[in-house]
């Protein structure tokens, strides 16, 4: 445990000294997201857009009678074509009925095109869709189709009557309960009901149905009246309204820097060959990770704090904070899923590139790109629920969608608290905080297994590659892997010489086999016993293939063919296990630019077990020792090719 608590260490101590040398970056991570949401807050404070909010009294409705809701039915149409399916002698008693109600009021107006009836629903559609086809010169025309539904042929009255009102406005949303944004007021909605004859329709079908089902006897013992219910006081904000545009704007352009920070950094190290020395040191590949996450969170953890405070502290308290109902712990838990995910995003992202530069200007591209296009997705309801799901995978898409719940809480002025997390705010579709908090977990989920299966097959010019299959290895039962490990044995030949009986083999290489670029054999079917105790060199020529068989069996290139073993176990397929053992100088320089040579040493010797103190007066020794100790504050990007 003390050994792994100081690989945290060292981690720890490598990112503030990262930190510390790209202070500028560090700075500006931290300032310019503080001065952009506090220009938020300012704006909140001072009505720059030049409405204050203002407190709306009481309001209550008055009711619509049945000869009202007839009068108001159309008034904004010229034409109106009826249709109803399927005719049968039950339907007509109906439509003759409903005639009686509605349908001479629309043919004394000169409203009512045509009024037909079809056999089935699909043939009513049809007729819609040729009237309707061109809905650019129908612009004050409405049709409206009346589906009656389980009627029989015959003349029998359902005692359960089922009918569907279906209308050629497209408008109409009937996927959702309520309008996806309610504002804090009575929308005005329901009004189009009555407006577009929806109603009218509606009232003189069950007005029908109890004249047939009665018999026409005398029902007129009732009053028929629509009134809204009443609302009660609240508060108009525009400044809601302007939180929506705001928020995803100001968000995007704080947190492109993690492009930068993170991004551009992880590719380097990758690229340079550092990260696979780290492993050959013993640190752990999702340790690598984790240390990298930890090194945005070291200031986006400060930032997201001072925004928290800036969102939902006012300074003056009669104009209250940009956010008022959603408690501070909630909103700063959204800001740190968010930066979570947008590092882990990173981190997928830096997993199919090999230049820095490259990488991070992709990531910067995807990043700004996940605001402009994608934000004016959030809310289409027509938008096919596949693409909505993969737009919701990206950080900043996800965090829009979590602005606008707030804004809807907001303006209903509506508190959320961690006990109703997971309250609807937009319609009836199931979106909530906690939702938009779920998704940034499953968009983590998804970066790291993305990040973890393309570095693995494809970990750039240093580390082992596994092939393109390999999660299927996992599936394969230990059996299977020990025969196909021990099936590669080669028989031995007249020019083998066999090993003294009393050494142990500590490696043994089995039919190792290096191809580059397809025809380039560097190394070609070595088989090679290394045993405990003993020194083992490696002699040959240049090009004789002595480095890549030591870049092999540290895991720097992967092998296209061949086996080692360590004691009783593959070192390819347990290559972590096999690291922590492993201490290797390499040929290629592997060595972090912002670095010194005396922090080097201490980082490494740190991964290998020493404490701190130790590691630095071992490697002060060490300078001392190859009389370079003038060089030990000097940055590794710094020294001599020689050094």
């Amino acid at each position: 445990m003390t050994y792994f608590r100081r690989k945290w260490q060292v981690l720890m101590w490598k990112n503030l000294i990262v930190r510390k040398r790209h202070w500028f970056l560090t700075l500006f991570e931290l300032v310019i997201p503080v001065l952009l949401f506090w220009l938020v807050a300012w704006m909140r404070q001072n009505d720059v857009i030049g409405k204050k909010a203002n407190v709306v009294p009481e309001h209550n409705y008055s009711a619509y009678s049945e000869a009202t809701i007839i009068d108001y039915s159309f008034i904004h149409h010229d034409v109106v074509n009826l249709a109803y399916a399927p005719d049968t002698s039950f339907t007509r008693r109906i439509i003759e009925e409903f005639n009686k109600t509605l349908t001479n009021v629309l043919l004394n107006t000169s409203k009512l095109d045509s009024f037909d009836a079809f056999d089935s629903e699909l043939k009513l559609e049809q007729f819609f869709h040729v009237k309707y086809e061109n809905r650019s010169i129908n612009t004050n025309h409405i049709g409206y189709g009346i589906v009656f539904e389980d009627i029989k042929d015959d003349a029998t009255i359902p005692n359960d009557f089922k009918y569907k009102i279906r209308s050629t406005i497209p408008k109409w949303d009937t996927k959702m309960i309520f309008p996806q944004f309610l504002p804090a007021g009575p929308t005005d909605e329901g009004d189009l009901y009555i407006y577009q004859g929806f109603l009218a329709i509606q009232m003189a079908i069950d007005n029908a149905y109890i004249q047939v089902a009665s018999g026409g006897a005398s029902v007129n013992d009732y009053t028929l009246a629509v009134q809204k219910f009443p609302f009660p006081a609240y508060k108009v904000d525009i400044f809601n309204e302007l939180f929506k545009s705001l928020m995803p704007l100001f968000t995007s352009l704080s947190f492109i820097t993690i492009s930068i920070s993170v991004l551009k950094k992880v590719v380097e190290e990758k690229a340079s060959g550092v990260k696979e020395m780290m492993k050959m040191m013993g640190l752990q590949t999702w340790m690598v990770w984790a240390g990298w996450a930890l090194n945005g969170l070291m200031v986006y953890t400060i930032t997201c704090a001072v925004i928290t405070t800036l969102l939902c502290y006012g300074y003056d308290s009669d104009k209250g904070p940009v956010i008022a109902n959603v408690h501070f712990t909630i909103v700063f838990t959204l800001f740190i899923l968010f930066c979570l995910a947008a590092i882990f995003f990173c981190f997928a992202i830096s997993s199919f590139f090999m230049s820095p530069t490259i990488g991070m200007s992709v990531g910067m591209i995807v990043w700004v790109f996940s605001y402009s296009v994608l934000q004016a997705s959030i809310g289409d309801t027509t938008l096919p629920l596949a693409l909505h799901l993969l737009f919701s995978l990206v950080p900043m898409y996800n965090m829009c969608t979590g602005y606008n719940v707030i804004a809807a809480f907001e303006s209903r002025g509506v508190a959320v608290n961690w006990l109703n997390l997971f309250s609807d705010a937009m319609g009836g579709t199931g979106t909530s905080l906690g939702s938009v908090m779920l998704m940034f977990f499953v968009q983590m989920a998804v970066y790291m297994i993305i990040t973890w299966y393309v570095t693995s097959i494809h970990p750039g010019p240093y580390g082992r590659a596994e092939p393109w299959w390999f999660p299927c290895k996992f599936c394969m039962s230990s059996e299977e892997k020990k025969e196909i490990i021990l099936g590669s044995d080669d028989d031995e030949d007249e020019r083998y010489e066999a090993p003294p009986k009393d050494m142990k083999v500590g490696l043994k290489i089995q039919d190792l086999r290096k191809v580059f670029n397809g025809n380039m054999v560097a190394v070609d079917k070595v088989n090679l016993d290394i045993y405990e105790g003993q020194i083992t060199a490696l002699l040959g020529h240049n090009g004789a293939g002595k480095t890549t068989t030591m870049s092999i069996l540290t895991g720097m290139y992967s092998p296209t063919a061949g086996s080692v073993y360590a004691r009783d176990y593959n070192i390819f397929q347990q290559m972590d296990r096999f690291r922590n053992s492993l201490g290797l100088c390499p040929q290629q320089d592997m060595l972090f630019p912002y670095l010194t040579a005396l922090e080097h040493l201490i980082f490494f010797g740190m991964l290998k077990g020493m404490t701190m103190g130790l590691a630095r007066s071992e490697g002060l020794k060490l300078l001392q020792m190859l009389n370079v100790s003038d060089k030990k504050n000097v940055l590794a990007e710094k020294l001599s090719g020689g050094m």
